[in-house]
């Protein structure tokens, strides 16, 4: 009896599946809420692009790939949706930005409360040394940050006290507009005598949206199902890391296929969560900001180098952040979280031995 029961419920399984499947297809077709032609337009170019790309750089990881160009206003047809795309892609938000001048005089007048930090040189960094980030931030008006600023001692990185208003006086109101639904924004302002990397090989969960404002940036990008293939992943201080490996990790990623190019004023450069990033400054005065927007949780599962694990922690902070705790709670949440690492006991003593062992195989 108890297996013509099963029997049977397996029937009624087989049988209501496929009413299940065509009610979804129906709705899917004439309840969804189709998207603007320039969404699916950009997508469709993306996806191609991608295999494409996918292909040379396979065949070649010596030479860099670039991603596509789209054009502005493509960008602001699709509107919030440009910044979910499966793919990366640059584009001109502004053909004539803001000078370094008129940008810190609107920054010393506004005089908002800012996070910044010192910059400590010749810290361990993956694929090369770079300005370390590890100082603890410290508060205070803008007028006391570009103090150390201008000097080329302190840096605002991931600044996340901005928000969306205070972004209103340095960017066009219809690109404003488009990137208001993002989360959040952060404000990267740095200044160097010298070209130097800024940041090593690290990836977020979140889509980013990132505007170069003044001076130039270099990017190196490596895609996460390219990085799962050929990299020691982990997950690192709530981000997704590369784990130390002892050979020259500058030729380490000339056999690994990536993207290499550089972002000028008024360019801005989207991509998807999970793809790797290692960004140089040149020198003088740099400003980017940084914009997030959280993709859906079945995107970052798909998308995802980390273990299953590692990838549960980032949907449920993304769970946290975007549905449940509002903006400023998750924001000191945030800043909490990244205080308590940077004061890790182990991690300079790890990053001495990892230095040592640098050396040793450059």
């Amino acid at each position: 009896m108890k297996m013509a029961k099963n029997d049977n419920s397996s029937g009624y399984l087989k049988r209501y599946s496929a009413v299940i499947l065509v009610i979804a297809i129906i709705t899917k077709k004439y309840l969804t809420v189709p998207e603007p032609l320039a969404c699916t337009t950009m997508r469709d170019i993306l996806l191609s692009s991608k295999k494409t790309k996918d292909i040379m750089l396979e065949k070649d990881p010596s030479v860099p790939g670039v991603f596509p160009k789209i054009p502005l206003e493509m960008v602001k047809d699709c509107g919030a949706m440009s910044w979910r795309m499966p793919y990366p892609y640059t584009f001109k938000f502004m053909d004539d930005p803001l000078s370094e001048e008129e940008l810190i005089k609107i920054f010393l007048d506004r005089n908002k409360e800012v996070r910044y930090r010192d910059n400590v040189p010749g810290e361990t960094a993956l694929f090369g040394k770079s300005v370390s980030n590890r100082a603890l931030p410290v508060k205070g008006p803008f007028s006391k940050a570009w103090e150390c600023i201008s000097k080329g001692t302190c840096s605002m990185y991931f600044d996340n006290t901005w928000t969306k208003e205070d972004y209103k006086k340095i960017m066009p109101r219809d690109i404003y507009e488009i990137l208001s639904t993002n989360k959040y924004g952060s404000m990267f302002l740095s200044n160097s005598n010298k070209f130097y990397r800024t940041v090593s090989a690290h990836a977020e969960y979140s889509n980013s949206v990132s505007l170069q404002m003044v001076n130039n940036k270099t990017w190196e990008i490596i895609p996460p199902y390219i990085a799962k293939k050929y990299l020691p992943v982990k997950k690192n201080a709530g981000i997704a890391m590369i784990e130390f490996n002892a050979v020259n990790q500058t030729k380490y990623l000339e056999h690994v296929p990536h993207y290499r190019f550089t972002v000028t004023p008024g360019e801005g450069f989207f991509f998807p969560g999970y793809y790797f990033h290692i960004v140089y400054n040149d020198p003088g005065v740099n400003i980017m900001t940084s914009w997030r927007q959280l993709g859906h949780q079945l995107e970052m599962l798909h998308l995802s180098p980390l273990n299953p694990l590692g990838t549960l922690h980032h949907i449920v902070l993304s769970l946290l952040t975007e549905k449940i705790l509002p903006e400023a709670v998750f924001k000191r949440i945030s800043v909490k979280m990244s205080e308590k690492r940077q004061i890790n006991p182990f991690r300079e003593q790890r990053d001495h031995y990892i230095d040592q062992i640098n050396d040793l195989n450059l």
